[in-house]
């Protein structure tokens, strides 16, 4: 027996380790841990000679094994997303963090973990508004992002700092396409992960800092000389048109912007994450979004009580 199919009330499927696998990463489990468990799964089908299993028997075979080799705490993580698929209810993360932090790594890792089938950066959204709106209209907007200030028609009057006032000016034209972006996903029941430099608390609407759906974190690298290799790495790995020299002359900027978004992020009570080992990072993610989603199920189930 070769094939086995898992069996559903409107469709049927043939089992697949890399699919369980999948699943099984959202509760938080390591790639290997997961299709370790996908493997014994598999194994134990055959060794009883089942050739079909219902999608539920499946998923109760599943949680037990969960709590047997992984404990509760996973099992219930499984549940958890088994509900909010069932809900239908969207989830959208947001990643915010200076230049080069690893914002796009992160959010891609994350995305392949959580299965979300969409992604953005805000440099696109960005890309966009700069063919709406004219550098002769808002000069910030067609620059970097902490480049911006030295092009600010505020650049020379302001007694506040340039780097800041100049980014400000970028991120209030690009929310307005972020927000729209946020609010089309939450209507389509869209799970989405948007990433960028322009997510910043002080510009986004309460509307959206307090949606349920919508989770907020900041990334963080407190070592600058980790931050600067970042970008040799970046410049080693991509071909980048950007000259990695162009970060190093303006990393002081960079760094601004950083602790600017910090500060904010400390006003609104957005967590904030040291992103220093990419796995480590992302499993800290994977635990404030499984948070939150449980939240939304529990509000969920209490309305139907109610």
């Amino acid at each position: 027996m070769d094939k086995i199919t898992i069996i559903d009330q409107d469709y049927s499927i043939l089992f697949s380790r890399g699919l369980i696998a999948n699943s099984l990463l959202k509760t938080g489990l390591s790639f290997l841990e997961a299709h370790k468990i996908a493997d014994d799964i598999k194994n134990n089908l055959r060794k009883m000679n089942i050739s079909e299993i219902s999608s539920q028997e499946m998923d109760n075979k599943i949680y037990k094994i969960l709590v047997d080799t992984q404990g509760a705490q996973y099992a219930e993580n499984f549940l958890v997303f088994k509900q909010i698929l069932e809900l239908e209810q969207p989830v959208i993360i947001l990643i915010s963090g200076t230049t080069g932090i690893g914002k796009s790594t992160i959010a891609l890792t994350l995305a392949h973990r959580l299965d979300f089938r969409s992604m953005i950066g805000t440099d696109s959204i960005r890309e966009i508004m700069r063919k709406i709106l004219s550098n002769d209209l808002i000069p910030e907007l067609h620059q970097s992002s902490y480049e911006a200030g030295k092009f600010s028609k505020h650049y020379r009057s302001s007694r506040f700092n340039s780097t800041i006032i100049g980014y400000s000016e970028q991120v209030k034209i690009v929310t307005v396409g972020v927000e729209a972006l946020i609010k089309r996903a939450l209507y389509e029941g869209t799970n989405m992960i948007i990433e960028g430099v322009h997510l910043s608390p002080e510009f986004l609407s309460n509307d959206i800092l307090e949606h349920p759906n919508i989770v907020f974190v900041m990334l963080n690298l407190s070592n600058e000389v980790l931050h600067k290799n970042r970008f040799s790495i970046r410049a080693y790995n991509v071909s980048m048109r950007r000259p990695v020299n162009k970060y190093y002359d303006n990393f002081e900027q960079i760094r601004i912007i950083q602790d600017y978004l910090k500060e904010q992020a400390k006003i609104v009570g957005v967590p904030i994450v040291e992103n220093i080992k990419r796995d480590d990072t992302v499993k800290k993610l994977t635990e404030i979004v499984t948070n939150r989603i449980k939240k939304i199920v529990k509000a969920h189930n209490k309305n139907l009580i109610i």
